[in-house]
């Protein structure tokens, strides 16, 4: 059965890597955004009885970026990008949630390398429903923006020709989200 307009039951839903994705995009030459994913991350969505009690945390390997581009996955993996051998993942805590029906909106911290700043996540909850084997499933999509340069990511790869940026400062991060209640089976 499924639930598209109830807030899902209180408990700890867990990020069901296999069925969600973490994506970004990066402005590329002034003229186009370069996209990519991470392969492995984890996470949770507590939902409390009110919102004060309700929350997310998420893990990312940072390792794990992949623009379809070996070369420059290498790069990105590397010091002038995110250091993941110094810093293996990018975490995200929730602090503050606020929204009512099916938006909205997080504020927490995002660590990247060395450096935690505020990053606020636009979250649309789509739906709660009980898959083949039993299992409480809810589904989110969630979008955010940042700075990399603001978290040490500042490499620009240079200037373009018209004078901006190789790479874009802007990161705009789009999750698919679906969760699993924990201990559930109907």
């Amino acid at each position: 059965m499924t639930h598209p307009a109830t807030v899902p039951e209180p408990g700890i839903w867990l990020i069901d890597p296999a069925n969600s994705s973490v994506t970004f995009a990066v402005g590329h030459m002034l003229v186009s955004r370069i996209t990519g994913r991470f392969n492995r991350f984890d996470g949770h969505v507590t939902v409390g009885r009110d919102l004060s009690a309700t929350g997310v945390t998420a893990t990312l390997a940072a390792g794990s970026i992949d623009t379809n581009h070996p070369e420059r996955d290498l790069h990105l993996r590397g010091g002038k990008f995110l250091d993941a051998g110094t810093y293996p993942q990018i975490t995200y805590r929730s602090s503050t949630v606020r929204g009512s029906g099916t938006d909205y909106v997080i504020g927490g911290d995002l660590t990247v390398k060395a450096t935690t700043l505020p990053v606020e996540l636009r979250l649309t909850y789509g739906g709660v429903t009980d898959d083949p084997l039993g299992h409480r499933r809810a589904g989110f999509l969630g979008r955010a923006r940042f700075s990399r340069a603001a978290f040490g990511v500042a490499e620009t790869m240079g200037l373009m020709r018209a004078g901006g940026p190789v790479v874009g400062d802007t990161v705009h991060v789009f999750l698919n989200i679906e969760a699993i209640l924990e201990d559930s089976h109907v």
